[in-house]
């Protein structure tokens, strides 16, 4: 009779043991599913930002008490919310569609104030970019200027004592003046020397404003040159710290060689990477 029960028991947790491993293969595969399908998405981002075409976003029912909503903005985050310059509104979407891919970037927004903290909350159903990214003119004007700054990139930075020659990381475009036609954006700039011991890696940004965009060398004026210092992995870090490096999100400093940084508070733009395969600055 004991030996019965043994027997029964043991059947039992096997089928139990072979079930839970079942469901938990089951939830990753829907895990993986699922952030790969998210990650698609987020490749195709970057040439329907470029076409200006929309996003649809949400699939939630508006109700009655909903208020249609429909701006042109450029997207902020702060403090993990993300909201126009003034933060009149703040703007939230569902977990298959981030928003995070259009901080920075002048959008146009179509969404419904969902009633929740006095209308100020804005349920995005759809996003298109509305700026210079899906400007065909600019985006091409764009693409000759990063072009030029990449193959004269030693020519232009004059920076004393350097003794290894720059390669351009990665372009962010911070501002604008459509009256005097000039952009402003970071150069993130990478070099042979950049680790340094127990001091980290250090980069170099270079802040400039650029004039004359259709022509073939497009006025460059220098409005900052700065050292971009991470912090020393050697440290004792702050369990805030601890979090941030799980993230990616690597502290470190800017420390101003020459000029000002006029956009050190508001550096969210659009940012470029050079994909080798297409053989062009791609927009994230």
């Amino acid at each position: 009779m004991k030996v019965s029960k043994i027997i029964v028991s043991l059947v039992l947790i096997f089928f139990l043991g072979y079930g839970g491993l079942a469901f938990y293969k089951s939830q990753k595969e829907h895990r993986e599913e699922k952030e790969s399908e998210k990650q698609k998405l987020e490749k195709t981002f970057p040439g329907l930002c470029e076409a200006g075409r929309w996003i649809n976003f949400s699939s939630r029912k508006s109700s009655g008490d909903d208020k249609n909503y429909k701006e042109k903005l450029k997207l902020k985050l702060e403090r993990g919310r993300f909201s126009d310059p003034e933060k009149e509104y703040f703007f939230v979407s569902d977990e298959k569609y981030p928003l995070d891919y259009f901080v920075g970037k002048e959008v146009e927004i179509s969404g419904a104030a969902t009633g929740k903290k006095k209308g100020k909350e804005i349920a995005v159903e759809k996003i298109r970019c509305a700026g210079a990214e899906a400007d065909k003119i600019k985006s091409a004007e764009c693409q000759r200027l990063m072009n030029y700054l990449n193959a004269n990139i030693n020519k232009l930075v004059l920076e004393p004592n350097a003794n290894d020659k720059f390669k351009v990381a990665a372009f962010s475009f911070v501002g604008e003046n459509k009256e005097n036609k000039t952009v402003d954006l970071y150069v993130d700039l990478e070099s042979a020397s950049l680790l340094k011991g127990d001091d980290g890696y250090e980069a170099r940004i270079w802040l400039v404003r650029a004039s004359k965009l259709e022509r073939p060398k497009p006025l460059i004026q220098e409005l900052a040159f700065m050292e971009k210092k991470f912090e020393n992995p050697k440290k004792e870090k702050t369990s805030r710290e601890k979090k941030a490096v799980k993230k990616k999100e690597i502290p470190y400093e800017k420390i101003i060689l020459r000029g000002e940084d006029i956009y050190q508070d508001s550096n969210q733009g659009s940012v470029y990477n050079y994909d080798k395969i297409k053989k062009r600055w791609i927009l994230q």
